[in-house]
């Protein structure tokens, strides 16, 4: 029998705010944290379920499938590309490693099921509220407190939508997660620059990818990056991305995963097919 508690909330709590109270009121001795129009496969519940058994760690990864907004096309047939369940130790160069290979996929909270007494005990600073990642700050923002334990089956679908749909869209993904994850003083630089990059917003094919998509705009560039950049011509050349038409922009996008890059690359995982602004 399932049983279930619907707990109403403010309207004016973010969404940091929220999974910290659900955290708070949950009851069992695992939480997991799920998006609300994301999908679980038959037999996802029984999975997890035998992992706590087998592994009794702190803190449990699923991966996942990641498909376009209508859920027609499969961008990622797994986000995390580990072909068998990895046990990451708790050594510093385990620690290290499971970043390396789960920092990214960790960034979708409905990956993560965690030992709700950890989740008491650690800290969970208010300055985080606002980030959208108030939850994966209390993963990594401290060492690591035991092992972690990775499915590699994806038992996840993730509807892209989920992490772009906000305005704040571009200003997250380029500015907040990278600013997050550049703060972890106990990971290699290596381990967080294959996460993402420091300041991704300065690699030009991301900034083209995000204005094919309609996540970057005019409104953007001025709000957001003009101020970052540090001269005039790769101002102009920010600008100019902004306003670029985006139909063509997002044609030739998909012209260059599907001919070029092969579905294979990473690119894929943005939904070219439904771009979600002009």
């Amino acid at each position: 029998m399932l049983n279930m508690r619907y707990l109403p909330m403010d309207t004016g709590a973010g969404f940091d705010e929220k999974y910290h109270r659900f955290g708070q009121l949950a009851r069992g001795e695992y939480m997991w944290f799920f998006s609300d129009d994301d999908l679980l496969k038959p037999g996802a519940v029984a999975a997890v379920l035998n992992a706590i058994r087998q592994q009794r760690t702190w803190l449990i990864i699923l991966n996942a499938e990641t498909r376009s907004t209508d859920f027609s096309i499969t961008l990622q047939p797994q986000r995390v590309k580990l072909e068998a369940d990895v046990l990451y130790p708790n050594t510093p160069a385990g620690n290290d490693q499971a970043f390396r290979d789960l920092g990214d996929h960790v960034s979708y909270v409905g990956s993560v099921v965690v030992l709700r007494s950890v989740w008491n005990t650690r800290e969970h600073p208010k300055k985080y509220f606002g980030t959208w990642f108030e939850y994966y700050m209390f993963v990594f923002q401290d060492p690591i407190p035991g092992p972690i334990y990775f499915i590699a089956k994806p038992w996840i679908i993730i509807r892209l939508a989920n992490s772009t749909w906000t305005e704040r869209g571009f200003e997250i993904w380029m500015i907040t997660f990278p600013t997050l994850v550049w703060s972890f003083p106990h990971f290699s630089d290596a381990a967080k620059h294959h996460v993402i990059p420091r300041e991704p917003w300065k690699n030009l094919p991301r900034l083209l990818i995000s204005r094919a998509t309609g996540h970057y705009r005019l409104a953007d560039y001025q709000r957001i990056l003009r101020s970052r950049y540090p001269n005039w011509f790769a101002r102009c050349l920010g600008w100019g991305v902004a306003v670029a038409p985006r139909r063509p922009l997002n044609l030739a996008a998909r012209l260059y995963v599907k001919y070029i890059l092969g579905k294979g690359d990473g690119v894929t995982v943005y939904d070219l097919e439904h771009p979600t602004r002009n």
